[in-house]
């Protein structure tokens, strides 16, 4: 992709292996057929890096995001078929489908994503916000079409075939993309095909404008174009999820109390899927081993940095955690066994750590409220030690029994 104007990311590939999707920056002024997208971003980037005035002008919001400026760009999503791009057995560059070329010959690639929008949208971590189909036809991704995204969450998913663009300008593609969740004025993210085609899963949230609103996780019938929501009456922030491989069983982090469980909800197929608590502790990344009979999950705590972990995905319990989770698994206890990483065991068998124990008061409003109590290393109950009182986050974000290198409450104590 010798000629993209700027840094390609995001990088996926298709389920049949012979497209890649990515990501990059451009300018939306040059949007067009893809021979000519691709030479009007390499111009423009090359005249802006020329240009003697470095002042930049903003018309509208959001111009930056924490320490990087838009510039002028947006993200869009393009895909790039393989087999056009490394050519057949003994042809050369130039022996390649016309439009799967750019004017030297090198590989073409099409913006799925064209107009005066960021596609995927912002984020600071967590699941993509874009998937391909199990045939690897079409692709699902978030993105903000409203005229003031930055005082909008109406993130919705919009679906498009990769098919599209080879001649087609930017008003064709966009004519042809369709927007599955426009009846939500709030968010629609993290789109994620079920492994039979027939549902798009993903998370949604209910009041406009809100960020800190609920992430519910929501099912779309491709057939039907019907959505629904599995799990009604879970009153919990749905994190990262993936398919089990039947595409009957949805496995996903949740926080509840200190910790982010890893639970499970299926049959799907069924009148009334159930939930069910799979791994207690501070988890996240659940993934399904081909086999179907483990997951493998990153877990941390206040005392250790991630690691990747395994445990059996059809128990109930809490096989890989440390502190009271739910209520019946107070005896649950951390097996090594079940780390499939060490990194980081030698560095912290080093270090003397602080104990940790969950206390709750009653908030302004008579609201529960938990929090923490970290003590100094060496801690001596005869003696007198200051305190540190930590607020940060909420209601988005919440202190738990989970790493940082921010905000280490271990650190702090040890202070």
């Amino acid at each position: 992709l010798t000629s993209i104007a700027t840094e390609a990311g995001g990088e996926l590939w298709s389920p049949d292996g012979k497209t890649i999707l990515f990501t990059s920056d451009v300018y939306p002024e040059c949007d067009g057929l893809p021979a000519a997208e691709s030479a009007c971003n390499a111009k423009t980037l090359e005249e802006r890096k020329n240009s003697k005035v470095k002042a930049q002008i903003f018309t509208h919001l959001l111009y930056r995001h924490w320490n990087a400026y838009k510039e002028g760009t947006r993200t869009h999503l393009f895909v790039v078929p393989v087999d056009a791009c490394l050519g057949v057995a003994g042809e050369g560059k130039n022996d390649r489908p016309a439009l799967d070329r750019t004017a030297d010959g090198g590989c073409l690639y099409r913006d799925l994503t064209p107009g005066d929008y960021d596609a995927p949208v912002f984020s600071l971590g967590g699941q993509d916000n874009y998937a391909f189909s199990p045939d690897g036809q079409e692709i699902c991704y978030t993105s903000n079409h409203e005229k003031n995204p930055a005082a909008s969450t109406n993130n919705d998913l919009w679906i498009v075939s990769i098919r599209v663009g080879a001649e087609e300008s930017s008003a064709q593609v966009l004519a042809k993309t369709k927007n599955i969740t426009a009846d939500n004025p709030a968010s629609d993210s993290t789109p994620l095909y079920s492994p039979d085609g027939r549902y798009l899963a993903y998370r949604a949230q209910q009041r406009p404008g809100y960020e800190s609103d609920r992430f519910r996780l929501m099912l779309y019938d491709r057939k039907t174009g019907e959505k629904k929501d599995p799990m009604p009456d879970f009153d919990h922030w749905v994190g990262t999820y993936t398919w089990a491989g039947d595409s009957e069983t949805i496995y996903f982090s949740a926080e509840h109390l200190r910790h982010s469980l890893i639970y499970a909800v299926g049959p799907i197929s069924g009148g009334h899927p159930q939930v069910r608590t799979i791994v207690g502790g501070y988890n996240d990344d659940v993934m399904v081993a081909p086999d179907g009979k483990k997951l493998i999950f990153s877990r941390m705590s206040l005392k250790a940095p991630n690691e990747i972990y395994t445990a059996d995905a059809t128990a109930e319990g809490c096989p890989a955690r440390t502190g009271s989770v739910d209520k019946g698994h107070e005896n649950c206890s951390l097996s090594k066994d079940q780390a499939l990483t060490h990194i980081n065991d030698p560095l912290l068998s080093q270090i003397s750590w602080s104990e940790d124990e969950a206390f709750s008061f009653t908030g302004a409003h008579g609201d529960w409220v938990e929090g923490t109590l970290v003590k100094p290393p060496n801690f001596d109950a005869s003696k007198k030690y200051p305190v540190k009182f930590l607020i940060h986050g909420g209601p988005q974000g919440a202190w738990g029994d989970d790493w940082s290198y921010r905000w280490n409450a271990e650190l702090f104590a040890a202070d």
